[in-house]
């Protein structure tokens, strides 16, 4: 099953990696370096999974992930930072944080699988039509 995956960072560079990584994983990729951009998508496009940086200008992560959570409560979200900080997986309701720069780009990867399969069943009884 292919999982659509909406990649957030401000560091061209960074989404470049992390796009080809996912796209090679097998993945849907969508990358944006504008988090304001990448709230219009959320409203827009199908995403099971963002994936984004933590700091970044005009909107940081954590204002771009609470965000993504008022318009998709049940998407699996990826956080990725230089300064990981345990206590946000349950202050932003994270599925994963990953550290940068990365020592495994596995760990980011299987991180994005995850996120999707602790969200599929909830996204599946949201799905119109279903009862």
């Amino acid at each position: 099953m292919n999982v659509n995956v909406l990649v957030v960072d401000d560091e061209v560079t960074v989404a470049h990696v992390v796009t080809r990584v996912l796209q090679r994983a097998g993945h849907d990729v969508v990358s944006v370096v504008d988090p304001l951009e990448a709230v219009t998508l959320l409203q827009d496009s199908p995403c099971d999974v963002l994936v984004t940086d933590r700091h970044m200008p005009v909107l940081s992560g954590e204002q771009l992930v609470r965000a993504a959570r008022r318009l998709r409560p049940h998407l699996g979200i990826v956080m990725m930072t230089a300064d990981p900080d345990e206590s946000l997986l349950h202050e932003l309701q994270l599925d994963a944080l990953v550290s940068k720069p990365f020592s495994s780009l596995a760990h980011l990867v299987l991180a994005t699988r995850n996120a999707f399969d602790a969200h599929h069943a909830a996204r599946l009884e949201e799905a119109p039509g279903r009862q």
